[in-house]
């Protein structure tokens, strides 16, 4: 259970903890007379208050740091896929019949369609985007089998192009 928690959670926790303890050693050695009825109720309860705080906040700024992470390498994937990309398409428009070049960009946008998938696992996609993700990849032999000439599978061309912008704008919304 505490695996899931960073060490300075835990830490901040104790200090939260050891400060629970102190303030009720400090509430005890107050003499009955000055202590007031609520005093032990306020001191418990803002005691209690600083350590679930002092667990809460750092995983919540965690969490928000571990998606925005996510966001920032998804992002950086799609990128480098449609750089890949266009630089397939501006190859068969310069040189289609340089085949080995051809096969060389094919390659090159497979491992970068690979790298998106799997940099993209924690992004928050969609489950569509995910799936036509998933359907690229199972399709690409087929697309790079039938563009094994002067001139590419454009349907499949324009699927990966598509798939980067709607990518792109899910990972640009808040």
């Amino acid at each position: 259970m505490l695996s899931q928690y960073s060490r300075s959670t835990i830490l901040i926790a104790a200090g939260a903890l050891a400060w629970l303890i102190l303030a009720l050693g400090s509430l005890m050695r107050i003499p009955p007379k000055f202590r007031g009825p609520g005093l032990d109720v306020v001191a418990i309860f803002v005691a209690a208050a600083a350590l679930v705080a002092s667990v809460a906040v750092p995983e919540r700024l965690d969490h928000d740091n571990n998606a925005r992470q996510a966001k920032s390498t998804c992002y950086t994937a799609v990128i480098a896929t449609r750089k890949a990309l266009n630089v397939m398409v501006q190859g068969y428009t310069v040189a289609p019949e340089a085949r080995d070049q051809r096969r060389a960009d094919w390659e090159s946008l497979r491992i970068e369609l690979q790298n998106t998938y799997f940099g993209c696992q924690d992004a928050n996609l969609s489950n569509t985007t995910r799936s036509e993700m998933s359907s690229l990849i199972d399709n690409f032999d087929a697309a790079k089998k039938a563009s094994d000439r002067p001139d590419p599978d454009a349907g499949y061309l324009d699927r990966v192009t598509t798939w980067t912008i709607a990518s792109l704008q899910q990972l640009q919304k808040p």
